[in-house]
């Protein structure tokens, strides 16, 4: 299973990433993504010999999230196995969806994660810039200056823009059969 071409472009985009934990007491914590990769079927493979994926994960899409390595309460909600949510919002129309799934557990970031976060913030912030005039030093301000990677096995995907369709499923369908914005490979 893949997202829709839609959806992969949307998440990997610098779009605004909100992500949602619980801690074991079931209390909520929100943070800010610094980019996100959609993985395909073969890197999945690859992410399998890393430790980072299980069977069932292998049927459904995973994708690699990159978080401030400082949030160490965020860091602790998202051990092997506990949920995620994953909300992308393109910041200039406002088009959002929200990735469900759970947490294949939390590694280091390095080089190229920062690199990545660089190009996913670049875009970010223009796109705040060009649509809400907030100058780019005070934005740069957010910046991190390390991550870490939470790889995500995603079950549901829901529509999230603003409107009557919000909240609604996403066409496609999961090996539960709940509705999920995937192609079949």
């Amino acid at each position: 299973m893949v997202l829709d071409a839609q959806t992969t472009a949307l998440v990997q985009a610098g779009s605004a990433l909100i992500v949602g934990t619980v801690d074991d007491r079931s209390r909520p914590r929100a943070c800010r993504g610094w980019g996100l990769d959609v993985l395909a079927a073969a890197e999945r493979g690859d992410d399998a010999d890393r430790g980072h994926a299980t069977r069932e994960a292998a049927r459904v899409c995973t994708v690699r999230l990159l978080l401030d390595a400082h949030d160490e309460a965020t860091q602790a909600n998202l051990v092997a196995g506990r949920a995620v949510a994953i909300t992308a919002a393109d910041v200039r129309t406002l088009r959002s969806v929200q990735l469900k799934g759970v947490s294949l557990g939390v590694t280091p970031g390095g080089r190229p994660e920062l690199e990545r976060m660089r190009r996913f913030a670049e875009a970010f912030y223009a796109d705040i810039e060009d649509t809400d005039g907030t100058p780019r030093e005070i934005l740069e301000r957010l910046t991190p200056d390390a991550l870490v990677v939470v790889c995500v096995a995603v079950t549901e995907v829901f529509d999230q823009t603003p409107g009557p369709a919000a909240g609604r499923c996403l066409p496609g369908a999961d090996d539960d059969g709940r509705r999920a914005a995937v192609d079949e490979p």
